[in-house]
């Protein structure tokens, strides 16, 4: 954020116009092994160490976002998905279609109904997260080969709620991640747990899709 706006102050005290989302910086790392009974202290590795991050909503930080890139001219489109990738005589891509909108459960318009737009772009960038829709036709693409020479991609299912807790058991700052229980030794598996602002803890649960037990029920 520093390298993208510079001349910005971050502290909330200073930049009360309209300040960054960063209100809580991670202070504490805590990993566990966790059993059915215990919670066995380890060493934080390299990839859990969290000095000097910040615990943010990434729904705030886009909304805030966004609202950057206005100012500098950028126009967003929200609400209007990219359903279609736009090529160019010589193959490449030459930018994205919107999908229509306003169209009926009967397949047919509604009084709502708007027609797609297509934007091209002299570069268009996909991040459409790990499963995009767009992302997996360039992936059958034979003349861009994307996943020529990689390693399959490995997925995990995540599941996160957003407790507001007794201010005795708040611990501001504190970033906590467990292995182990409930996950059984043959799963990949662990929890995380952020304490962040307003007596709220950022709580979830995640498990690799290649799990063999076909009983198993990460929600549970």
């Amino acid at each position: 954020l520093k390298e993208l706006f510079p001349s910005l102050d971050y502290d909330p005290e200073i930049n009360k116009e309209n300040p960054a989302p960063l209100r809580t910086r991670a202070t504490k790392d805590r990993f566990y092994f966790l059993t059915r009974s215990h919670a066995i202290p380890l060493p934080t590795i390299p990839q859990l160490h969290n000095q000097g991050n910040y615990i943010v909503s990434l729904g705030e930080l886009c909304a805030w976002l966004s609202t950057r890139a206005e100012e500098l001219g950028v126009d967003i489109f929200p609400g209007f998905p990219g359903s279609e990738i736009l090529y160019d005589e010589d193959g490449s891509v030459d930018g994205v279609a919107t999908r229509d909108v306003g169209i009926g459960r009967d397949g047919k318009k509604s009084e709502r109904f708007q027609r797609g737009i297509e934007i091209n772009a002299r570069q268009t960038v996909f991040a459409e997260g790990c499963r995009g829709s767009l992302t997996k036709q360039l992936y059958k693409n034979d003349k861009f080969k994307l996943r020529a020479d990689c390693e399959p991609q490995t997925f995990g299912l995540g599941i996160k709620e957003v407790w507001e807790v007794d201010p005795s058991k708040h611990d501001r700052g504190l970033v906590m991640h467990t292995a182990g229980w409930p996950a059984d030794s043959s799963t990949y598996a662990g929890t995380f747990m952020y304490h962040f602002d307003e007596n709220k803890v950022s709580v979830g649960f995640v498990i690799g899709l290649d799990y063999k037990n076909p009983y198993i029920s990460p929600y549970m």
